[in-house]
């Protein structure tokens, strides 16, 4: 790179630095004169366009996560803790044809946030069910 050289990298609220803030540092005073600066607006411009293999991936993680979602009120039912009802989503997933490790966490985030209005005490599906 050159002596005043410019490295893009995304600066965004989504950014994570994943190291410590004293190595980052370290590091951009071993890159001086050399700056780093926000590339977020281009990293997300190149990752909007979607090549067919992705969009296709895209359409199966959807397929697999709705039919999951279908098989919820099979397993939702009043008295069940938000834990056995967690579980048993996972199952779905898994037995739908998700691989673990990209739909789970998100799924999680999903079915928490649907369950979250409950009141401590309540069962997942107390007041959630009509």
């Amino acid at each position: 790179m050159p002596e005043r050289g410019k490295t893009g990298l995304p600066m965004g609220p989504e950014t994570q630095l994943r190291m410590p803030l004293a190595d980052f540092e370290a590091l951009c005073a071993r890159l001086a004169p050399r700056n780093l600066v926000d590339a977020t607006g281009c990293l997300q411009r190149v990752r909007e366009v979607k090549s067919e293999a992705e969009v296709a991936k895209i359409r199966e993680a959807c397929a697999i996560a709705a039919r999951a979602f279908d098989r919820v009120p099979t397993f939702a039912q009043p008295g069940r803790s938000l834990a056995a009802v967690f579980r048993d989503f996972q199952i779905a997933l898994l037995a739908e044809g998700a691989t673990g490790s990209a739909m789970l966490p998100a799924a999680r985030g999903r079915m928490a946030t649907a369950m979250s209005s409950r009141r401590p005490g309540r069962s997942a599906c107390a007041g959630a069910m009509s």
